[in-house]
């Protein structure tokens, strides 16, 4: 009786040392993950704030431009329009792969209080560059074709990343747009 009762405290024991190390090993490797999800949100905000300097200087550039468009000398500064808004579409683009990082790192458990931060600010700051952008594109666009009717022509307009506002944080409204 004392053998087994021996027996059975051992079996008992090996479990639970076995249970305490796999518990061990799973904190260990969920730590581990969320390590690494941490640094690529991090990296990927640091981009997005890159790719925000750069939004914001092409988005200038486009303001002080359009505020002079004129129809009549339109084609004197085609090219350069054409080219920004290459530029803009480019750095949407990017804009768009950093957010799609962050997101896909969010909703974890983290113990950092900036990567909270992060997940927390990321969909307002992207909703209002893209509602941005399309108003600005449709603005360009809508002076495209006053041209096109003035002058009778047909120049192309530009090719739109998003057709409309978009609402990515989901509260029912379209940050940027008035």
């Amino acid at each position: 009786m004392k053998k087994e009762k021996r027996l059975l405290f051992l079996i008992l024991c090996s479990f639970f040392v076995i249970f305490i190390m796999a518990f061990l090993v799973c904190f260990i490797r969920v730590k581990r993950e969320s390590h690494r999800n941490s640094d690529v949100i991090k990296d990927a905000y640091s981009d997005l704030s890159g790719y925000i300097t750069k939004y914001n200087d092409i988005r200038k550039k486009y303001n002080d431009m359009s505020a002079s468009f004129v129809l009549d000398k339109y084609m004197d500064s085609h090219d350069e329009y054409m080219k920004l808004f290459s530029e803009y579409n480019d750095i949407v683009d990017k804009i768009e792969l950093s957010v799609s990082d962050i997101s896909d790192g969010c909703g974890g458990l983290y113990s950092d209080k900036e990567i909270y931060d992060i997940c927390d600010s990321y969909g307002t700051v992207y909703e209002k560059l893209v509602n941005l952008y399309v108003i600005d594109t449709k603005e360009f666009n809508q002076n495209i074709a006053k041209y096109n009717e003035y002058k009778n022509d047909n120049i192309a307009m530009v090719n739109m990343l998003y057709d409309d506002y978009i609402d990515y944080n989901g509260d029912g409204e379209y940050e940027g747009v008035n």
